[in-house]
């Protein structure tokens, strides 16, 4: 492959990234809760109508781990995924000095037409 395929190739899929980046949205939701508790969670989120999550983490405070959760079921007859950060204390961390905890899901959202 020379240099101009190369071009041809990569450019025409920057395109799409491009336009895939406009037509998608990014979400960010946070629970803060207090310090002494050893368990807080994101609260759960799913995708807007027509829009389908492509990606999702979890971040929690110093001394927390955020892991996922996901469950899937049909509500109002429409099958939707449900994602949610449940963060749990470290066995022996002190608790953040801000004295609140925070469970953080980010995640995308891009519409059915653009996957």
């Amino acid at each position: 492959m020379n240099s101009t395929e190369v071009a041809r190739l990569f450019g025409s899929m920057s395109g799409r990234r491009l336009a895939l980046s406009h037509s998608c949205r990014h979400e960010s939701f946070a629970i803060g809760s207090s310090a002494v508790q050893d368990v807080t969670d994101s609260g759960e989120y799913y995708a807007d109508e027509n829009y389908v999550i492509t990606g999702a983490t979890c971040s929690s405070s110093a001394g927390f781990i955020g892991s996922m959760e996901t469950r899937q079921a049909v509500v109002s007859g429409v099958d939707r995924n449900y994602y949610k950060c449940k963060c749990i204390r470290i066995a022996g961390s002190a608790a953040p000095s801000s004295g609140r905890v925070e469970c953080r899901i980010d995640y995308w959202q891009c519409p059915l037409s653009a996957v």
